[in-house]
């Protein structure tokens, strides 16, 4: 979700005779629920290294461009890309990217390539059971 977009989106409403109160923005956050969120990037980068390495090794695959050298994702400014934290911590982060955007949903990645299954476990739990009680209702977004 990016806040530069909202701009050019309310424009296009108001281009189009709509009433710009019934925006709604929606789009991919990526975080990782834990217990222990300072060791939590220790036990995620890796797996979160593979899959956005994998996008980038089959992103060109089968097209003309398949020898490419794909440039897509930083690989080194992973850390600063995914929101690691409880999910007070999260929710906390959330609002203030999200601050004055009319979000009206969130998607995630539940599970991470290779992460053991007890983590993900409790990264979907807590994402189900703290989490989202946190951003829904009167505390929502």
């Amino acid at each position: 979700l990016n806040p530069a977009l909202l701009g050019p989106y309310l424009a296009g409403l108001e281009a189009g005779r709509h009433d710009t109160s019934v925006a709604r923005m929606a789009g991919t956050v990526q975080f990782f629920l834990s217990d222990d969120p300072d060791g939590a990037w220790q036990q995620v980068r890796e797996h979160l290294a593979y899959r956005w390495s994998s996008y980038n090794r089959y992103m060109f695959e089968g097209t003309s461009r398949e020898l490419d050298k794909p440039a897509y994702y930083d690989l080194d400014g992973l850390r600063d890309q995914i929101l690691i934290g409880t999910p007070e911590d999260v929710a906390a982060a959330l609002r203030e990217r999200l601050s004055g955007l009319p979000v009206t949903d969130l998607m995630f990645w539940g599970d991470f390539p290779g992460l053991a299954d007890d983590l993900i476990d409790r990264h979907i739990e807590l994402s189900i059971t703290r989490l989202a009680p946190l951003l829904s209702g009167e505390q929502a977004l």
